[in-house]
């Protein structure tokens, strides 16, 4: 067993490959079927509205999916 937080070096070193988010195993399998599966790119949330009341961002984020 070896654990990183590298992709790359995992796609090196194993031919089957465990994802753990909150210490809960998500997902098992080679690179391929996980890069299939969750590599189609990057989410980015950026939250600007500290200022807001928590219902005022409520409101302004029923926008956004």
């Amino acid at each position: 067993m070896v654990t990183t937080h590298s992709m790359e070096e995992a796609d090196v070193l194993c031919n089957r490959i465990g994802i753990m988010t909150a210490g809960v195993l998500r997902c098992v399998g080679d690179t391929l079927h996980l890069k299939n599966k969750y590599g189609g790119g990057y989410h980015l949330f950026l939250n600007c509205m500290k200022d807001l009341t928590p219902d005022e961002r409520k409101e302004a984020h029923k926008g956004i999916q």
